[in-house]
């Protein structure tokens, strides 16, 4: 596949992923769409295996084998089991002393966080001897609001709103999303890190293209 990072096997190192598990991470505008974990889980299996198919290690960082890396193509059924796997109590953020030095690190989340936990979590990554990417997975309502009337709010992790004339409300939310993700990115490339935004109502392919040039170029 196109996405296969050929590199020399004497040179290989880690790819590490954490895929976000928290609840927001379940939701989905529309039954036609995958949920944002599902689309996640997705591209985390597929980087797993161009990175196994290209001579590296794999390894996820949630999970009952959090931190563990593997090699061979023959584990990628392994770690597709422990991804699917329903989440337990997990921490808010990767648990960065089980990322070996040298590694890459993807971070997969729709980092619909507070701008501090977002300083706080990137200051932590650059602290660590490894190479961070972040792809911020959104669905298309979350980027553009479409609807109209009164909606009332449940959020997958608490609380609940009820907001009247969502129409009127439409383009103040796109302008605030706009700023939210180009801060995000801003703190990313602050922190050497960088920002793949995707969402998904759109093909991966794009994504993953876009991490497998990032990913190349980290080394």
């Amino acid at each position: 596949m196109f996405w296969v990072r050929e590199r020399e096997r004497e040179n290989a190192q880690a790819l590490m992923v954490w895929c976000d598990p928290s609840p927001s991470m379940q939701w989905r505008s529309s039954e036609s769409l995958p949920t944002k974990a599902e689309r996640a889980q997705l591209c985390t299996l597929a980087l797993a295996s161009a990175a196994l198919r290209g001579g590296e290690r794999a390894g996820l960082l949630t999970g009952p084998e959090s931190g563990r890396t593997f090699g061979g193509r023959q584990v990628l059924p392994r770690l597709a089991a422990s991804l699917l796997r329903p989440p337990s109590e997990e921490p808010d953020f990767p648990d960065m002393t089980r990322v070996a030095a040298k590694s890459d690190l993807v971070v997969i989340s729709d980092f619909l966080w507070e701008e501090s936990r977002i300083d706080d979590f990137l200051k932590n990554c650059s602290s660590r001897p490894v190479r961070t990417h972040l792809l911020c997975i959104l669905d298309p309502a979350e980027r553009q609001m479409k609807k109209s009337g009164r909606i009332r709010f449940e959020g997958l992790e608490g609380g609940v709103l009820t907001l009247p004339a969502m129409e009127s409300l439409g383009p103040a939310y796109e302008q605030a999303m706009n700023t939210h993700l180009a801060a995000l990115k801003q703190s990313a490339t602050a922190r050497h890190a960088d920002c793949i935004v995707h969402d998904t109502s759109q093909n991966p392919l794009p994504a993953l293209l876009a991490l497998h040039m990032a990913l190349g170029g980290s080394r």
